[in-house]
């Protein structure tokens, strides 16, 4: 599958409806998987000054890890250093959700757990609420964050907005 660039299908983007972007996954992810370029476009992407840009990149991230698709290493890695270049609320809260399905080797841990935690104490509710869960996940892979990520877990069990207590309440049934 020869590369096919992203970004001007990401223009099509108008950071609300996501048919777009379902349209957009859907066509990178054929039998041979996404190509290497395609990913490491898309890692760029997330960094994007414009956000709606970034947001819908990261969008198609975790729509592409979420179905089983995996980054390559390099671009998990490109994808690792350029977290603390997002500042996109809906970029950082797509790649929170995504944590889960990373394939997060201990050494990347502590840059997304860092991520996290920032996002953990966002004014935006979902952002907190997807931050904690992702902090959760990342203890499963590094022992030494479960006292923190049991500390945000009670801490997001008394939010004021119900939206974070339900995710708390959500990773909780799912322990």
């Amino acid at each position: 599958m020869s590369h096919r660039p992203l970004r001007p299908r990401l223009e099509d983007y108008d950071g609300t409806h996501t048919e777009v972007l379902e349209s957009l996954a859907e066509g990178y992810a054929g039998e041979d998987g996404i190509p290497p370029e395609t990913w490491a476009e898309a890692v760029d992407l997330v960094a994007d000054p414009e956000p709606r840009i970034a947001a819908g990149a990261s969008w198609v991230i975790r729509r592409w890890v979420e179905s089983g698709r995996r980054p390559t290493s390099p671009a998990l890695q490109e994808l690792t250093g350029q977290l603390d270049r997002i500042t996109d609320k809906w970029t950082r809260l797509h790649l929170v959700q995504a944590v889960p399905s990373l394939a997060l080797s201990e050494a990347l841990v502590p840059a997304w757990a860092d991520f996290c935690r920032t996002g953990a104490t966002a004014e935006a509710p979902f952002l907190r609420a997807w931050s904690v869960n992702a902090l959760v996940h990342l203890a499963a892979i590094d022992p030494g964050l479960e006292p923190e990520a049991e500390t945000a877990l009670e801490a997001a069990l008394s939010d004021p907005k119900a939206s974070v207590r339900a995710r708390a309440r959500k990773i909780l049934e799912g322990r």
